[in-house]
């Protein structure tokens, strides 16, 4: 399959060439302006009203020459002007897109931030609880031990203290027996 395409300027938009318009009528307004401008101050006088003649004259050299200027220079200059503005508004355009590229990756980047700080805390609330569940179970352990080993030493005590009352009463019953035989002088 042939393509083909068309020129340049079948390519460029019309506000390229209402553009390229303007910018002809002001090049032409200040040249215009320069050259009957330019012999009244030569002559030293200010003149309001230009010579006639020399007005046709630069009128005419003008159209004769605005055509092949604007072939020759104007047309590739502005063309040259109208591909610069394209490539800008290309890169202009990529810019915006890698912007935005860039905004969604950050996004993206503090939502996983965001996500592992959550995991990050829930499993430190985990480790808090397991430690308190298990703080909680050695306290209770411990508790129970020395609760055990209290009822041991209460139990031991009273052992203690009944065979020490066995042994006061054995002994008082000696001391009443040497103490009565003492008084009475004799042995029972």
């Amino acid at each position: 399959m042939i393509h083909l395409r068309r020129p340049m300027s079948a390519q460029r938009p019309r506000v390229t060439e209402r553009r390229t318009f303007a910018r002809n009528a002001a090049l032409f307004a200040v040249v215009a302006t320069g050259m009957i401008a330019g012999p009244a101050h030569a002559a030293g006088e200010l003149v309001l009203t230009p010579h006639i003649p020399t007005l046709v004259i630069l009128l005419v050299g003008f159209v004769v020459l605005i055509f092949p200027l604007n072939s020759m220079i104007f047309r590739p200059l502005f063309r040259v002007l109208d591909d610069r503005d394209a490539k800008i508004a290309g890169a202009t355009k990529d810019a915006q897109g890698l912007v935005t590229q860039a905004d969604d990756l950050m996004n993206e980047y503090r939502g996983k931030i965001r996500e592992a700080r959550d995991d990050a805390a829930t499993a430190r609330r985990e480790q808090i609880e397991s430690a308190r569940s298990e703080q909680t179970s050695i306290t209770g352990d411990a508790k129970a031990e020395a609760e055990d080993e209290i009822g041991r030493a209460r139990q031991e005590i009273n052992e203690s203290l009944a065979e020490a009352r066995d042994t006061i009463k054995a002994a008082s019953r000696e001391v009443a027996s040497v103490a009565a035989e003492s008084i009475l002088g004799r042995s029972l």
